[in-house]
């Protein structure tokens, strides 16, 4: 009978565990093929998201649960077994927005870090561009425009959009 009422009292608390949520996303913004780190979002960047759910170690069945998606307590979409959604960042934000997703009056919230734009110079002699976290998926979607103290350059040879070689001395460059 003890065995009995231990093994009623153990599952009980095992029912009271909640499960874990873990959330997922990936930001469709372009950086170089090379790039190992997160790809990270930009202001208007489109963004996928996904939640599964741990119970005792094991992937638990949402497809009958209501799941809730809001982006800075902005609702974006809700229903059963709804585990992904797609979204983009605000065209406006002060702060990296906050996701969160709601299952059975459970809250997960994710911060998605925005990264600006940025442009890295890889050799002054030859000058390549290595454009992250813009929002494109391509590289032949930028508009390259290349200055010097705000002055176009217009005399070099163009490989590829993002090189460009010069002679040495004609721009001052070492």
């Amino acid at each position: 009978m003890l065995n009995f009422l231990t093994t009623i009292l153990f599952s009980l608390t095992l029912a009271q565990i909640p499960p874990e949520l873990i959330v997922t996303w990936r930001a469709f913004s372009y950086a170089p093929p090379d790039y190992t780190g997160k790809i990270l979002p930009t202001k208007k960047t489109l963004v996928t998201a996904a939640v599964e759910a741990l119970e005792r170690n094991k992937l638990a069945d949402l497809n009958q649960k209501e799941v809730r998606w809001y982006l800075d307590n902005q609702f974006l979409g809700g229903g059963r077994g709804l585990k992904n959604i797609s979204f983009r960042v605000p065209a406006v934000t002060s702060r990296d927005p906050l996701l969160r997703v709601t299952i059975d009056n459970q809250d997960k919230f994710v911060s998605l870090p925005l990264a600006e734009p940025e442009a890295v110079i890889i050799n002054p002699v030859t000058l390549q561009a290595r454009p992250y976290f813009f929002n494109i998926e391509r590289l032949n979607e930028l508009d390259w425009r290349w200055q010097k103290d705000e002055k176009s350059l217009k005399v070099f040879v163009q490989k590829r959009t993002d090189h460009l070689e010069f002679a040495k001395s004609r721009y001052g460059l070492p």
